[in-house]
């Protein structure tokens, strides 16, 4: 092939070069396309940075005279270089970005891409055991389920939002591909949880049907251990949980009850009947209330004071790995007043 043959092959490339489309690095390349652009980070919210670069395998970009154009002026600071920086207008904008490079044979290679930035909120949290006024997140515990669920917000230039049934949500999780609960206007995931102690990692990708927006995103699901905490306890006014026991705690009353909470455990309530709880006190077995057997109570008989250990082992039927044990030490009958101030423990501080 001579020389101007393949001049005139590079020119056809060109012209017949269909422009390149992509929402915050959505890419679609045509690989006869002698420039294709690409956008860092995928997933661009309204207003953020992106990064967008030129790779060829067909023009030597570093030997050409190369320049960016963004809504039909000049980028600034862009001329002839292969990368440059850009920020993505408001929710429902476009920002066109055009890219026109020229070699010394003086053949032209030009790409478009449309910048439509979107927005994705990736919620998460387990179907594990939090007792009522928990602020936080239910966390992943072995044998519990993570339940996520994404929300996507595309919007087009005409002001118009892309529904959830307009959608395609595929989801994975460690990297596997959940294909049963992905596809269109799939936008929540319930995941077991079956793996030891540690991190995992969800993710999903939304595209519209007509492929114009596109959104990405990851989010990190460590698991715990369920542990126990427990709080004050009163028949009448029930327990307190803006309160916790501390490890070492001494109480002014000849009779206190308490009531042992699972955090995190794979189970509806603490009096759950896949749970079952082992009670010892001073090292002494003693039984449990079939109805509530999570409540226990400690009196000083004839003693004026006294100080014995709590202990509780708390076995989970539905799973073995949530076998968990806590222990306490607890005082009884204490006179000195300054002493109540190692009562209780913020609950926030346990947690």
């Amino acid at each position: 092939m001579n020389a101007r043959l393949l001049k005139y092959v590079l020119l056809f490339f060109c012209v017949v070069s269909t422009p390149l489309f992509a929402l915050a690095a959505l890419e679609f390349p045509n690989l006869g396309e002698p420039v294709i652009i690409k956008m860092t980070p995928e997933t661009v919210a309204p207003g953020g940075e992106v990064i967008i670069s030129a790779e060829s395998f067909l023009v030597d970009l570093d030997r050409s005279a190369i320049l960016w154009l963004v809504d039909g002026k000049p980028a600034e600071g862009a001329s002839n270089k292969k990368t440059f920086k850009t920020k993505a207008g408001a929710l429902g904008s476009e920002k066109i970005v055009s890219f026109i490079s020229e070699d010394s044979s003086g053949t032209r290679s030009e790409s478009e891409i449309v910048l439509r930035p979107v927005e994705l909120e990736l919620l998460w949290e387990s179907d594990s055991y939090t007792p009522p006024l928990y602020s936080g997140r239910a966390m992943n515990s072995p044998g519990s389920n993570m339940i996520a669920h994404a929300i996507v917000r595309f919007v087009r230039a005409n002001g118009a939002t892309v529904p959830e049934g307009d959608i395609v949500y595929t989801w994975s999780f460690n990297g596997r591909v959940f294909g049963s609960a992905s596809g269109r206007g799939h936008t929540t995931i319930k995941i077991p949880i079956s793996g030891l102690y540690g991190d995992d990692i969800v993710s999903v990708d939304a595209v519209s049907l007509d492929g114009l927006f596109r959104a990405t995103m990851n989010a990190r699901a460590p698991s715990y251990e369920p542990f126990l905490v427990m709080f004050p306890y009163k028949p009448l006014f029930g327990i307190d949980y803006n309160n916790a026991v501390s490890n070492t705690a001494a109480l002014p009353g000849r009779e206190e009850g308490f009531a042992v909470i699972p955090y995190f455990s794979r189970s509806s309530s603490p009096r759950d009947r896949g749970l079952t709880y082992h009670w010892t006190i001073g090292g002494v077995d003693v039984p449990t209330d079939a109805i509530t057997p999570f409540l226990i109570t400690l009196a000083l008989g004839d003693q004026s004071a006294g100080v014995t250990s709590l202990e509780v082992l708390l076995e989970n039927s539905y799973n073995i790995l949530q076998t968990v044990r806590r222990s306490w030490n607890i005082t009884l009958g204490v006179t000195d007043y300054g002493l109540r101030d190692t009562l209780f423990t913020p609950s926030t501080e346990v947690l």
